[in-house]
């Protein structure tokens, strides 16, 4: 119940405003019929003392004196109650007057003002005119005069491009989300919509050492506008890529889609340094933004934006005689470190696809939580008990921060209830040259497990289906026909 009149809830606070007003009328009645006073006749009317009078009409106000128009004594008002109701009137007054402003103030008055107060108070910064236009949207309720409300939403997305995603405006990117999605923009409008939407920049790596490879990106930039709520919708794809540094075009190969590092979206290719001088180079970089439709059971979806991008950029390579930046870390407590975070809630999960028979492969991710800020780069092998079961060649590269993930494919021959996984964490100073921007490399070997199993994801010919993990092992029994080890 809320308070509203010194800290007493809605319900009391109207309680006593109303015996106040109450009481207060009652004083006032009483005070101004007062009490008569004297034996002297007067006119009733208008008051007149009457005494030693022969007319029959009052010589004041002209009424005909009557036993009913004639009074005894002379009218006295009541001062005291006049003033206690005065004073209690007024206070119930100002409560009254409070209780209406505070129901004014706090009733939404938007959904009955006219678009054009809505709109020039949401372009203005207000934030519930901001809402109510986001609700009108998304009801379908403006009509043809979405048009303008859509071009306020494209000025605001442009004047914030490159802003962190969930920002004060995002309503604002909702409203282009749901125009967008509903088809209410014109070819302009989802043209400038798109452009605003997602972009390209180029990324490389600023110093490389001497006989390092060098790292280039595109990586694909949010500007400004809930591109989360979208990629059920989209799929970005970048396309014809062309690298030329110093103007020569050249040969790079993409990372292996296994072996990721944090944030770098995938795209990172490796150009050879060799026959590259010392010194500061400048890239050019080409590639072509492909934007298409997500459409269930269609592959591939309409292509709904497409744009050629060229970027440019510098990098540094560093003469053989000079200090490289990339450092080898003993990081010491680490392995105290990781040991907490294995006790904690988060552990380490891993969510994994089973195909079954003839073989068990499992392939996904394991997530490991909170692990260092501080960006780290290792080499990440996977272990069945003692037992390798990720080939050296397909050893992941992580970078530490919360989180990492471990993306590969993994043939495991034995898969038993009670051998356990391990990951195992390895010095890795390759996976730090490669990355862009980690110029740090962890010396030393940690082994984390066993791991948490959340779930297994059973695919078969018949289709997927998630299991839990204490059922997995029953499910491959009784339903794929597998009998896997059980020690």
């Amino acid at each position: 119940m809320s308070t509203s009149i010194f800290g007493l809830p809605t319900t009391v606070a109207m309680t006593l405003l109303a015996l106040a007003s109450t009481l207060g009328l009652i004083l006032l009645i009483r005070g101004l019929r007062g009490r008569r006073e004297g034996g002297d006749l007067h006119c009733r009317r208008c008051g007149y003392n009457l005494t030693g009078l022969i007319s029959p009409r009052c010589p004041e106000c002209g009424t005909t004196l009557t036993a009913r128009t004639v009074t005894r004594g002379r009218l006295h008002r009541r001062p005291v109650p006049l003033a206690l109701s005065l004073l209690l009137l007024a206070a119930a007054l100002a409560g009254w007057g409070t209780l209406a402003y505070r129901k004014v103030v706090s009733t939404n008055w938007y959904p009955h003002y006219p678009l054009s107060w809505v709109l020039g108070g949401a372009v203005k910064g207000d934030r519930r005119a901001l809402e109510e236009l986001l609700a009108r949207t998304k009801e379908d309720r403006l009509g043809n005069k979405v048009s303008p409300v859509i071009d306020a939403a494209l000025a605001r997305q442009g004047l914030r491009r490159g802003t962190f995603l969930f920002s004060s405006h995002n309503n604002w990117y909702r409203i282009l989300a749901h125009a967008y999605t509903s088809r209410q923009m014109t070819t302009a409008q989802t043209e400038e919509y798109l452009t605003q939407l997602i972009s390209l920049r180029l990324s490389v790596r600023e110093t490389v050492c001497a006989g390092d490879p060098i790292p280039i990106a595109f990586k694909v930039q949010e500007c400004g506008g809930p591109v989360l709520e979208l990629s059920n919708q989209f799929q970005v794809l970048v396309r014809d890529e062309s690298v030329f540094i110093d103007g020569v075009r050249g040969d790079g190969h993409r990372r292996p889609v296994g072996a990721p590092l944090g944030g770098d979206d995938g795209r990172i290719r490796l150009y050879d340094s060799t026959g590259v001088a010392a010194g500061v180079h400048r890239v050019e970089a080409v590639a072509t933004l492909v934007v298409q439709e997500k459409v269930p059971g269609k592959l591939p979806g309409e292509v709904v934006f497409m744009r050629q991008y060229r970027e440019e950029a510098t990098f540094r390579l560093l003469d053989s005689d000079e200090e490289c930046p990339i450092e080898s870390v003993s990081a010491p407590g680490y392995e105290a470190s990781l040991d907490s975070i294995l006790d904690s809630r988060f552990g380490v999960a891993a969510t994994l696809l089973v195909e079954a028979p003839p073989e068990i492969r499992i392939q996904g991710s394991i997530q490991v939580e909170g692990v260092l800020s501080t960006p780290l780069a290792f080499s990440a092998v996977l272990y069945q008990g003692d037992h390798q079961i990720s080939p050296p060649e397909s050893q992941v590269r992580l970078v530490s921060g919360p989180p990492f993930v471990y993306c590969g494919t993994y043939i495991v021959t034995n898969l038993t209830r009670d051998t356990p996984l391990f990951l195992e964490l390895q010095s890795d100073r390759t996976a730090a040259a490669e990355n862009l921007d980690v110029y740090r490399y962890w010396d030393g070997v940690y082994r984390l497990g066993p791991l948490n199993i959340v779930s297994y994801l059973i695919q078969t010919q018949k289709g997927a289906r998630q299991v839990g993990a204490n059922c997995f092992f029953n499910e491959l029994e009784q339903s794929l026909g597998v009998n896997p080890a059980d020690d």
